[in-house]
C-alpha cells in the first residue's frame, strides 16, 4: 500500500512541476522520468537548472519529501 502512496505522489509532483522543465523531441514534450524512488529531469538549458531543482524541490517539500 505504501509504495502505491509514493508512486501516486511522485506522479503528481511530475505533473505539478511539468511547467518549468522538459525537452522537445519531435512532435513530443518530454518532461522526465521516474521509476520508484528515483527521478530524471530534461531540460534543453543548463541556465534553468537551478530553477529547476529549486521549483521540484519546493514542491517535493509539500509532501514532507527531500531531494
Amino acid at each position: 500500500m505504501a509504495a502505491a502512496l509514493f508512486c501516486c505522489a511522485i506522479d503528481w509532483l511530475m505533473r505539478h512541476c511539468s511547467g518549468c522543465f522538459g525537452v522537445d523531441v519531435g512532435n513530443f514534450h518530454l518532461t522526465g522520468i521516474n521509476y520508484a524512488d528515483d527521478a530524471v529531469l530534461f531540460t534543453d538549458d543548463p541556465t534553468k537548472w537551478d530553477y529547476v531543482f529549486r521549483n521540484f524541490e519546493a514542491s517535493a517539500a509539500v509532501m514532507g519529501l527531500v531531494m
